[in-house]
C-alpha cells in the first residue's frame, strides 16, 4: 500500500506494520500512523496495540462498507493502557497483556475518534474530492457534523 494520505509512515514502514499485524486494512494502517504520531510507543508496542484492536477495526470497516458508519474510539490512559469501543479488557502496552481492570484510576486520557479518522482517511485518499464541503468527513450534515449511521462497534 502506497498511500499519499499517510504523513509519517513510508512504504517500508507500512509493509512492516502489515506483516506484523497480518492485516492490510487501510484503517488499521492509518490508526498505526496516529499511534506513531503520539511518539509514545515503540514499533513493537504499536503492532501489539493494532493486534489488540484488529477485530474491532475489521468490524468497523465491515459496517462502514455497508453504509452504516459506526461510532468508535481508541483510548490511551496514562500512556500505558489501551481501550477500544466494545472491548471488555484493556491492553497493558508495557507487557502486551490484556487486563480486566486498571490497577488505579488513570489521570491522562488520549482519545482517537476512529470514526473521524476513517472520514479523514477517505478524504486524504481522494475518494470524495467532488464534494462541495470543505469538511474532511465524507458523510456530514449541513452544520459540518459527522452523521452517525449506526451503533458502536462490538467485536
Amino acid at each position: 500500500m502506497t498511500d499519499p494520505g499517510l504523513v509519517l509512515l513510508d512504504q517500508a514502514a507500512v509493509r512492516r506494520l502489515v506483516k506484523s499485524v497480518n492485516c492490510d486494512l487501510d484503517l488499521l494502517v492509518y490508526l498505526g500512523e496516529w499511534l506513531t504520531h503520539l511518539n509514545l510507543f515503540s514499533d513493537a508496542q504499536i503492532y501489539g496495540i493494532l493486534g489488540f484492536v484488529k477485530s474491532g477495526i475489521c468490524e468497523f470497516d465491515r459496517l462502514a462498507q455497508s453504509g452504516k458508519v459506526p461510532i468508535a474510539s481508541l483510548g490511551v490512559a496514562d500512556s500505558r493502557w489501551v481501550s477500544f469501543t466494545g472491548q471488555d479488557k484493556f491492553l497493558d502496552v508495557t507487557t502486551l497483556d490484556e487486563v480486566e481492570d486498571l490497577p488505579q484510576r488513570a489521570i491522562t486520557h488520549i482519545i482517537c475518534d476512529v470514526t473521524a479518522l476513517w472520514a479523514r482517511m477517505h478524504y486524504r485518499q481522494g475518494r470524495f474530492h467532488d464534494r462541495s464541503s470543505k469538511s474532511d468527513a465524507p458523510d456530514v450534515d449541513e452544520t459540518g457534523q459527522l452523521k452517525s449511521a449506526g451503533p458502536s462497534v462490538s467485536p
